[in-house]
């Protein structure tokens, strides 16, 4: 199975092309589009398309279940997490079961079977494959979706409830659709909603998502986020939590967009030391 525009061949009465690639990553105008548009054009050519998608929650319930050696009724709340963090693509899913063995999140007992503790499989991190499939639902958001996901990039990687009540008005709004569109986020699979805590499933998505602001935007974003924070880093309780999300913030500003202005400049200074 080769990857991207990769093709290998080998002749057995004839020649037989196999290659893999990821549609999302081709566009029409591509050396590989037209390649195989002269394929399916040439009569001598026999070109067969198989399109590979994930397996649905049953389905992967099933080989989770056959895997184990355990009803399937036993095993549907692992299958389920296994699916949100893979989207149910087999190669994915191999390894992510493999990596909870390793790392002693699926654990086999001689008395007891098999056990797993699913709270702490859904703190796991997907991995960079399942992200940059993952990525381009972030352009097919509605845009109320996609905005709060894009202030969420900027504030960073996990993101306090308290925090985001704080800044939710940052655009002079009143900031009530903020929270809700970051649920929706979490139903697109790009998020993970944890108590208090909303933390991006990849920092893949985190950058695409931040690159998805304007760049002549960015800087008046952030330093209308900042401006709601200030005045929380100065307040005995949770300060030091405010403080050092508002400190990267001012460091994703970078000195040269600050430097004009010396008092701002001080301040945000001081925040550093």
């Amino acid at each position: 199975l080769f990857r991207s525009n990769s093709f290998s061949g080998s002749r057995s009465g004839g020649l037989l092309f196999v290659g893999a690639y990821r549609t999302n990553e081709t566009s029409n105008a591509s050396s590989l589009s037209k390649m195989l548009k002269n394929f399916k054009a040439d009569d001598v050519v026999n070109t067969t398309y198989i399109a590979l998608r994930g397996f649905q929650l049953e389905q992967l319930n099933e080989m989770v279940s056959e895997a184990l050696c355990l009803p399937r009724r036993k095993t549907r709340s692992l299958a389920e997490v296994v699916h949100q963090k893979t989207l149910g693509m087999p190669l994915f899913v191999v390894e992510f079961l493999d990596a909870l063995l390793t790392e002693k999140l699926l654990v086999h007992n001689s008395a007891t079977g098999w056990g797993w503790d699913v709270d702490s499989i859904d703190l796991k991190t997907i991995s960079r494959g399942v992200a940059e499939l993952l990525s381009p639902k972030l352009q097919k958001l509605p845009n109320e979706v996609l905005s709060a996901v894009k202030i969420l990039s900027v504030l960073g990687s996990h993101v306090d409830r308290g925090v985001l009540e704080v800044v939710k008005t940052y655009d002079g709004s009143d900031g009530s659709t903020l929270i809700p569109s970051l649920y929706a986020a979490q139903r697109e699979g790009l998020l993970d909603i944890a108590g208090p805590t909303f933390t991006f499933m990849h920092d893949a998505i985190k950058r695409d998502a931040f690159n998805l602001i304007q760049v002549t935007d960015r800087i008046p974003i952030m330093l209308r986020i900042v401006a709601c924070l200030l005045p929380h880093c100065k307040q005995d309780e949770h300060s030091d939590f405010f403080l050092f999300t508002t400190v990267d913030i001012i460091n994703k500003i970078g000195f040269q967009a600050i430097s004009q202005n010396p008092g701002q400049s001080r301040a945000f200074a001081q925040l550093n030391l």
